[in-house]
């Protein structure tokens, strides 16, 4: 009884974590956007005094601030987003592992097992340990998880740059109305894509939540 309200309070923990983180994203954006706006209307206010000629010169003269407002400083807010949602992911895969090593009758622990990732590890110790169906199959969240994995391998460990060869993860970007790849082969993050993996990661932490209620192990 114990292990089940811990795994419960978890439960619980993890989907509010994710509500709460997207209704963070949410308000950042509308923060984002008002700058974009604030600033193009002060723009307007000191141009529209200027001659064409002088109003031009002035506008390029502010291209760089408005880039970094418009662009830059969306795109390091959305990798950042894009790893702390991860990070949820990681902690509440892990947490779920803890129970089931608290509460079955395996000498294997977590620790114990190799995988490409954290995530993975986490997946195999669920499936080969625990014995639970992990919700992994095609149409499943997860599946699309493995990408959006690689998209955040992506920033972390090459500079946003995704491998020329890499083209089952060139073809997601492709076919995301929220990602973009830059001809130098860089991932842009478009509004709504941390909205977007917030969501998805709450589609597979109920599914799997539900393969353990089903199998009534904890």
């Amino acid at each position: 009884m114990q292990n089940n309200l811990k795994f419960s309070s978890i439960c619980s923990f993890l989907i509010k974590e994710l509500d709460l983180y997207k209704t963070h994203v949410t308000k950042v954006e509308l923060l984002l956007a008002s700058e974009v706006e604030t600033f193009n209307k002060e723009l307007l206010v000191i141009t529209e005094q200027m001659s064409d000629s002088d109003a031009n010169g002035f506008k390029c003269y502010r291209e760089d601030d408005f880039f970094d407002l418009s662009i830059t400083f969306p795109l390091i807010q959305r990798k950042s987003e894009l790893i702390s949602a991860y990070t949820i992911l990681e902690n509440g895969l892990n947490k779920v592992c803890e129970i089931f090593e608290e509460n079955i009758d395996n000498p294997i622990k977590l620790s114990d097992l190799s995988a490409y990732g954290i995530i993975d590890k986490s997946k195999k110790y669920l499936e080969k340990v625990a014995q639970i169906n992990f919700p992994c199959g095609d149409g499943t969240a997860w599946v699309e998880i493995q990408l959006i994995q690689e998209i955040r391998n992506v920033f972390v460990h090459n500079e946003g740059v995704v491998k020329s060869g890499n083209k089952q993860l060139i073809s997601y970007i492709g076919q995301s109305p929220f990602l973009e790849l830059k001809p130098d082969f860089k991932v842009f993050i478009k509004q709504g894509f941390s909205y977007y993996c917030l969501q998805l990661f709450q589609e597979f932490f109920f599914s799997l939540f539900s393969e353990i209620d089903r199998s009534k192990k904890i």
